[in-house]
């Protein structure tokens, strides 16, 4: 088996097996299936990057030394939402899909419907 070498944001190295290998498993209905799941999965990634990058930004004007304090880890949250939702547009575009880049947040807000809160 063919085998790609893939760097890690942290700087470990693993190997991946070749794309045509893993995908073999899957047929065209399971593949779908699968880029469907990693596409909710994208969306929820993003709703987190927004809400994160909302919460940064709102935090100092709490006032005081707690949302001064505060804002730098939310900002980093945000940028590790950001890098999983990277990984998983990868990963759908590896398997032939489109990534879709809209949280499933936004669109009830947009048609008047109150979104659902969840925990990112």
């Amino acid at each position: 088996m063919k085998e790609n070498l893939e760097v890690q944001s942290n700087g470990s190295k693993r190997t991946q097996p070749d794309l045509e290998k893993q995908t073999e498993l899957l047929g065209g209905n399971d593949r779908q299936s699968v880029i469907a799941l990693l596409n909710t999965a994208l969306s929820m990634e993003l709703e987190c990057v927004l809400r994160y990058r909302r919460h940064h930004f709102a935090a100092p004007g709490v006032g005081g030394i707690a949302g001064v304090t505060v804002a730098p880890e939310l900002l980093a949250h945000s940028n590790e939402e950001l890098a999983h939702a990277d990984r998983l547009a990868a990963r759908i575009t590896q398997l032939g899909g489109t990534p879709i880049f809209v949280p499933r947040a936004l669109e009830p807000r947009a048609l008047g419907a109150q979104p659902t809160l969840r925990r990112c």
